[in-house]
């Protein structure tokens, strides 16, 4: 969230409390705050009485898409009191503008209000939803790979096999999966090559002393940042919770094992080059740790397994204490159990 985001969060939960002031801001898009008060609203407009620079007021109505999305939320939330379908409605408005802690409020209101309306919402239309959310993430992560950004596509691809299993995204994800990790290998044995190029104009004698050196030092930490990464991949694959949480595991020690040992070759000397491959060899231990351990809390989180799930959440942030998603997906599982698109039945 950006900051001015975060800003406008701000200011409109001042206003919350307001329903009935006659003088509050008003947000549009592209940045447009005035001062009004709110006559109604529906979905697809809101009719306002603004006050005017020059004096007076006047009143007019503004299109539901041109409102900023909180501030439509904000207004739709206080207008629709006891309305299930009303609050059903928003909940999907809260989706597709990606707020979806909202979505997810809005969907316990509507169940508290009318559980025959949910239900039938959650039998009929929330599959599709579903189907929708999956796809675009897919699309996201396919686009991330296209991009060469193969960190931000497996997670795409993780967070549709630990959150939207049963989707027809579902083995498109598992095939997204499987491209990114060749992608990685291919850059890495890009890298391999290129490190080895660049130790040719080298005497043949220090050429092997250094590569003998990388090997030494290099070779253990790449072995096991490997073998976390196969065994992460294992985990979004298995069809069991017992099995993924074992795989998770087994990929969560191997990234410790790798930072641990990163650590330890940093307190020594080694030529510049070296010590900049050991810190990228860390930061990808660090970042691949978090990952397992938070895709082993989704997982158990969907099935309603939530202190387990902290536990996870814990083990991430040990890794990596300042990691703003683990202490997010802490605090979603800590207060909501889980958030909007909750698998059902999950992995057996």
């Amino acid at each position: 969230m950006t900051k001015s985001i975060l800003a406008i969060v701000t200011i409109l939960s001042l206003f919350a409390a307001q329903a009935a002031a006659a003088d509050q801001l008003i947000f549009l898009k592209g940045g447009r705050v005035f001062h009004g008060e709110i006559l109604k609203s529906d979905w697809d407009t809101v009719t306002i009485k603004r006050k005017l620079d020059a004096g007076g007021e006047e009143t007019i109505t503004v299109p539901a898409r041109d409102c900023e999305a909180y501030f439509y939320y904000t207004v739709r939330d206080r207008a629709l009191g006891d309305d299930a379908k009303g609050r059903i409605q928003l909940a999907k408005f809260c989706v597709n503008n990606d707020m979806f802690p909202r979505a997810k409020a809005q969907m316990d209101r509507a169940r508290s209000i009318d559980m025959e309306v949910v239900n039938d919402f959650m039998q009929n239309e929330f599959p599709k939803i579903k189907e929708g959310l999956a796809e675009r993430v897919l699309n996201a992560g396919r686009r991330a790979l296209r991009a060469g950004s193969t960190k931000m596509a497996k997670k795409y691809a993780s967070l549709i096999l630990t959150k939207f299993e049963g989707t027809k995204a579902e083995p498109e994800a598992e095939k997204l999966l499987d491209d990114t990790q060749k992608k990685i290998d291919e850059v890495k044995a890009g890298k391999r090559a290129q490190r080895r190029r660049s130790q040719k104009a080298e005497v043949e004698l220090e050429q092997r002393q250094a590569e003998r050196e990388r090997d030494a030092v290099l070779g253990p930490i790449e072995k096991l940042l490997d073998g976390g990464s196969l065994a992460n991949d294992l985990g979004l694959k298995a069809k069991n919770i017992s099995g993924a949480r074992n795989h998770f595991d087994t990929a969560g020690a191997r990234y410790e094992n790798a930072v641990k040992k990163a650590d330890a070759a940093l307190k020594g000397s080694h030529p510049e080059d070296l010590m900049q491959a050991l810190k990228e060899m860390r930061a990808d231990a660090v970042h691949g740790g978090v990952t397992a351990y938070l895709n082993a809390a989704h997982s158990l989180a969907a099935r309603g397994s939530y202190n387990e799930a902290v536990k996870y959440t814990n083990k991430a942030l040990a890794l990596d204490p300042n990691n703003a998603e683990a202490k997010s997906v802490r605090a979603e599982i800590s207060t909501s159990g889980g958030g909007w698109g909750r698998r059902r039945g999950g992995r057996r």
